[in-house]
């Protein structure tokens, strides 16, 4: 099988040629997407991760400029720092039920990202939990995917990440499952259009968002529909 491997642990890993191309599927045996496994690969156009799969590398898709979509399995509970960013092909993704990590700059740059799915249930960041790569803290996971139209943000989300979302220009929907407003890192809705993009919250607490700081500033508040 190609670019299978061991780690010290016996965590069965992936290495991907990358001059290989086509979509692709990680076999259900690999446990783990080691740093830099898909690096640049530029001929890869899809990729599905399996629930085997507990971990995905840093820089581990940087710079696969054709990948256009990618289902994170619902066993990965760590995305590494870097790990889709500069993926500008990138549309879609869906991010499995335990991740607990996302590294620092994850997804930035991915300039054509659409729709994130974050089926998340226990977390505590964005869906999520927002990786602390540096002491720096946690910046730009999301940062510059301009055309990032609509996120689910799940029900347990207790705070949203300094610039997560900052320069996402292009979202007008963001569907909010927490009853309680979450703390806002600084810049995290930078460049989004307050005026003119609906918060959805539950019903019960729309009058808590439209009080909350920084949830204020958005416009259109109203109950998930």
């Amino acid at each position: 099988m190609d670019g299978v491997l061991f780690n010290k642990t016996k965590t069965i890993l992936i290495q991907y040629p990358t001059a290989k191309t086509g979509a692709y599927t990680i076999p259900n045996s690999v446990t783990g997407i080691s740093d830099f496994a898909f690096h640049t690969c530029i001929g890869l156009p899809s990729i599905i991760i399996p629930n085997s799969v507990t971990s995905i590398g840093s820089q581990s898709f940087y710079g696969c400029s054709s990948l256009i979509s990618a289902t994170i399995g619902n066993s990965v509970t760590v995305i590494g720092y870097e790990a889709f960013r500069e993926c500008s092909a990138l549309t879609f993704v869906t991010i499995g039920n335990s991740v607990t990590n996302i590294g620092e700059s994850a997804f930035r740059g991915c300039s054509n990202l659409s729709t994130v799915n974050f089926n998340a249930v226990n977390c505590t960041d964005m869906g999520i939990e927002i990786y602390h790569h540096t002491n720096a803290g946690v910046y730009y996971s999301f940062s510059g995917c301009s055309k990032l139209t609509t996120i689910n943000i799940g029900s347990e989300v207790t705070r949203i990440p300094t610039y997560g979302f900052s320069d996402c220009s292009g979202i007008t929907e963001i569907i909010n499952h927490a009853t309680m407003p979450q703390t806002i890192g600084s810049g995290a809705f930078n460049g989004v259009n307050k005026t003119t993009c609906t918060l959805r919250v539950p019903a019960a607490s729309v009058a808590d968002y439209q009080a909350a700081t920084g949830w204020e500033d958005f416009v259109h508040i109203a109950a998930i529909e």
